[in-house]
């Protein structure tokens, strides 16, 4: 029985189509958000450093902090607590722009 099973042939073959390579979809992970907060012209910038090279800068006409994380939350698509437990705030009155 096994030798009749084995020797059979089929006409149609079967194909399984795979993807041998999957695509990268995963975003680079964020380790660090500095943010300046300029008091005389009413702006913060934030500095984005990333595990990858090249750090982003985004510049806002926000001063409240919580508006700033949520501006950055939006801009990079991630979430709110994300960008809160990694934000760190410097306050300056003239600002070195």
């Amino acid at each position: 029985m096994m030798l009749r099973i084995l020797g059979r042939t089929y006409d149609t073959p079967r194909y399984v189509i795979t993807n041998p390579q999957p695509e990268d979809t995963t975003q680079p992970s964020i380790t660090a958000i500095y943010v300046e907060i300029c008091n005389e012209s009413s702006s913060a910038e934030a500095k984005v450093i990333s595990d990858q090279s090249g750090d982003r800068k985004l510049q806002f006409d926000l001063i409240v902090p919580e508006d700033v994380e949520q501006a950055i939350s939006r801009k990079l698509a991630i979430p709110l607590q994300e960008v809160s437990s990694l934000v760190q705030y410097k306050v300056s009155n003239a600002c070195s722009r």
